[in-house]
């Protein structure tokens, strides 16, 4: 009979255990391998759940025909982001993209515009928000977003 190792098994019941401990929250969880624990196997497991995108721009919406400008600061979905007006998330308007492309993805929304500064137009008031055009760097951003190149880079987002 082959000798079993006392640690053999941590890596795949560390593993299981950060499973079930994030089916309700959402997060990357990266179990103990006996590496991290002082041991001399070298085996992780990893296991990545994706997090639902939080909604954080609880700043008040412009009013119709307003313009207003901000940083990309999170990116919701294909059409949807929030854009500072200030560093707090009390700040932050919650801002549709008003005729962007039904098929734009998020990672092609991100890749497009993240972190960079859009001019918008408030077109139509919401619930929670406001629908706008943008623009970035000058280019209405539902056509940016609308490109091949947009696109591509967009398969570089995870």
């Amino acid at each position: 009979m082959k000798p079993v190792h006392r640690y053999s098994r941590l890596p795949t019941l560390a593993a299981a255990a950060c499973l079930f401990a994030n089916l309700a929250a959402a997060a990357t969880c990266v179990a103990p391998t006996p590496t991290t624990l002082g041991l001399p196997l070298a085996v992780s497991f990893a296991t990545t759940r994706t997090a639902p995108p939080s909604v954080d721009c609880k700043g008040a919406a412009p009013t119709v025909g307003q313009s207003f400008e901000g940083t990309v600061v999170e990116v919701l979905d294909g059409r949807t982001l929030c854009v500072a007006q200030g560093p707090a998330a009390s700040d932050w308007v919650l801002v549709r993209l008003a005729g962007a492309p039904l098929a734009t993805t998020r990672q092609t929304l991100m890749a497009a515009s993240f972190a960079r500064t859009l001019t918008c137009v408030a077109a139509r008031g919401m619930q929670a928000g406001v629908e706008a055009r943008c623009a970035v760097d000058g280019a209405p951003l539902d056509r940016v977003i609308g490109t091949n190149e947009a696109r591509l880079q967009g398969l570089a987002w995870r």
